[in-house]
């Protein structure tokens, strides 16, 4: 059996796998469940390379064989975000208050249909967590995908609210955002 093998990368180096990346993000929401519409791939072109530019950007890429199997990619969420601000119900203002260093956003996580259901999405995620010095992790979840939520569940993730998407081109017009509350208590 063909072993899989992870590396990181940085914004420079995902924007030059881009058409790698935008193939497997293409297999594996073009289907159902997911089934996204033909504008949302043309969207993530530009938020992806708005994204590789972040402050603490870091992706991990699966590879077998040499081909790209899957990625997870995020970066660190600015001070002053106001990432937590949209969300029903309303947070503690201390909670959500961000100091550029508190909370790394899970961005993406995405498999190649071929290759999901073996272990590899935690794999990735673990390994895209594991050298991070923030303290927590978040991330966005299709709430129309229960499959995918109690999968994060499941991998310890706690589900705190849900927020309406923030630009009228997102996927879903809201969100249902996890939290990872300690990274150094998870194993990552």
């Amino acid at each position: 059996m063909t072993e899989v093998v992870l590396t990181h990368h940085n914004g420079t180096q995902a924007a030059e796998m881009w058409p790698d990346i935008y193939e497997v993000y293409r297999a594996a929401f073009g289907r159902p469940p997911h089934s996204q519409a033909e504008e949302d791939f043309r969207n993530f072109d530009d938020r992806a390379h708005t994204q590789f530019q972040q402050n603490g950007f870091d992706l991990v890429a699966a590879r077998k064989d040499g081909a790209l199997t899957g990625f997870s990619y995020g970066h660190t969420l600015p001070s002053g975000s106001s990432w937590w601000q949209r969300f029903d119900p309303p947070l503690d203002p201390a909670f959500a208050m961000e100091t550029g260093t508190r909370t790394f956003f899970v961005v993406e996580l995405a498999v190649h249909p071929d290759c999901q259901r073996q272990g590899l999405g935690k794999a990735m995620l673990t390994e895209l967590l594991r050298p991070r010095t923030e303290e927590r992790a978040t991330l966005a979840s299709n709430p129309h995908v229960p499959d995918v939520q109690r999968m994060y569940e499941r991998w310890g993730w706690e589900k705190v609210g849900r927020v309406a998407a923030n630009t009228p081109t997102a996927p879903q017009p809201f969100f249902d955002i996890f939290l990872l509350r300690s990274l150094r208590s998870s194993g990552a």
